[in-house]
């Protein structure tokens, strides 16, 4: 279903109060409250800047979904770091997958029949997180846009960080808010309503006495473990460390 451009609709609404507000008047009836009215829908739409896309989520039902993800993600930070890192299980459960061994040579790729998606429209469509990372001020800002869950012990998230020499530092992302679906191959949105997340490297994961060695460092972002259970991985990213002088 096609979310209606907020700005658009409160636009017309506020013109019809206007429009029947002028229509009383005209008729010889008050319209001071109905004037009034137009005239604050037309302030919303037209003058008051406003982040309309997270209002427009807001209205759409995923308020709900933020209150239970904020709520995760503090219950998770009050934890100590040792009962993190147990709960993530990084050596086990969260080193990203090996890569497949390539075909043959001599064997050509298997075309997918007609009709049938490729795997990589295919992964788009049922992903449920896309991760991503920026360099700024001498830091690494990691981002996650994640699909909501549908059941509470999915909610809160850890991302765990793998140093060149194997050993993980574990943090506890900050829910940014709503986000917009991501849209497959910038055309069709995906359903269902989308978290933002957001860890700062090394802030939200290393004290002033742990080592940071020169390197590749790889991101893994996941659910805990549960009683019994594993990790499990919603997407995996990595990064240059340290910064380049020049970003």
């Amino acid at each position: 279903m096609r979310v209606p451009n907020p700005r658009l609709l409160v636009t017309a609404v506020g013109l019809g109060f206007l429009g029947y507000g002028a229509f009383l008047t005209w008729d010889g009836r008050s319209a001071a409250a109905v004037l009034t009215i137009g005239a604050v829908f037309l302030f919303f739409g037209l003058v008051l800047p406003v982040d309309w896309e997270r209002l427009a989520l807001k209205l759409w039902g995923a308020s709900v979904e933020v209150e239970r993800a904020k709520a995760a993600q503090e219950t998770l930070a009050g934890l100590p770091p040792d009962v993190r890192l147990q709960l993530v299980r990084p050596e086990e459960e969260l080193a990203p997958p090996e890569e497949p061994e390539p075909a043959p040579a001599s064997a050509p790729p298997a075309r997918p029949a007609r009709g049938a998606p490729s795997p990589l429209l295919e992964s788009l469509r049922v992903r449920p997180a896309f991760a991503s990372n920026e360099a700024s001020d001498g830091r690494i800002r990691l981002r996650l846009k994640r699909q909501a869950p549908p059941t509470d012990a999915d909610l809160a998230i850890a991302c765990a960080i793998r140093k060149p020499g194997g050993a993980y530092l574990v943090g506890v992302p900050r829910l940014v808010g709503p986000t917009g679906p991501p849209k497959i191959l910038g055309g069709w949105p995906r359903g269902g309503q989308w978290l933002h997340y957001e860890a700062i490297f090394p802030d939200f994961f290393a004290g002033a006495d742990d080592d940071l060695p020169p390197g590749t460092y790889a991101v893994v972002w996941g659910t805990l473990a549960r009683p019994g259970g594993r990790a499990h991985v919603l997407a995996t990213d990595s990064f240059e460390w340290p910064v380049p002088a020049d970003q």
